[in-house]
């Protein structure tokens, strides 16, 4: 009877690292366009120092886990977006056509955490959440292990992309959501 609350618990660490493993890849892929698209990119002025050298700000070790270098990492990805955007902006206006914006889904990182096709409908998203929260619920690991603290990160991370994708999808939300009592 004992050898079953231990497979199940080595079941529940492989769901919760192969979670884990996708969404570092996914940040990883994130961070490696980012470094290429600010390589390509001549520095603006407000990444320059004082004597016109690259401000420390604006190189970083992909490595580095402390606060400060996790800041920086951040605020390298929203240089790059916003730089990112704009060249999309930019190209669709030359075009012609409707805004680069308007043809990609905003919700796409909320689908892709949840493991589902982009544009899948409100019950494929609701099934996936409660698949992922069960799988990631911090509960199911020993107090105060780094299991249970990943967890909890992938927990909080799901949780708003399912929020985010609720708000969009579920037509109770729009009918009853901004009722007051």
């Amino acid at each position: 009877m004992s050898n079953i609350p231990t497979r199940i618990y080595r079941i529940a660490k492989a769901y919760l690292n192969q979670t884990r493993e996708r969404i570092e890849a996914l940040d990883a892929e994130l961070a490696d366009e980012e470094l290429k698209s600010a390589a390509d990119t001549p520095l603006s002025a407000a990444d320059k120092g004082a004597a016109g050298q690259a401000s420390p700000r604006t190189t970083f070790d992909r490595n580095d886990t402390s606060p400060d270098g996790m800041m920086q990492r951040a605020e390298a990805r929203i240089r790059a977006a916003g730089r990112e955007s704009a060249a999309r902006e930019e190209m669709a206006e030359k075009k012609g056509g409707e805004s680069a914006a308007a043809k990609t889904d905003p919700n796409l990182a909320d689908y892709v955490v949840l493991g589902i096709t982009p544009g899948a409908d409100w019950s494929a998203v609701q099934s996936a959440y409660e698949k992922l929260s069960r799988r990631c619920d911090p509960r199911r690991f020993p107090d105060g292990s780094q299991e249970q603290k990943d967890a909890q990160r992938i927990l909080e991370r799901v949780n708003v992309a399912h929020e985010a994708l609720r708000k969009r999808l579920d037509p109770t939300e729009s009918r009853f959501g901004k009722l007051e009592f």
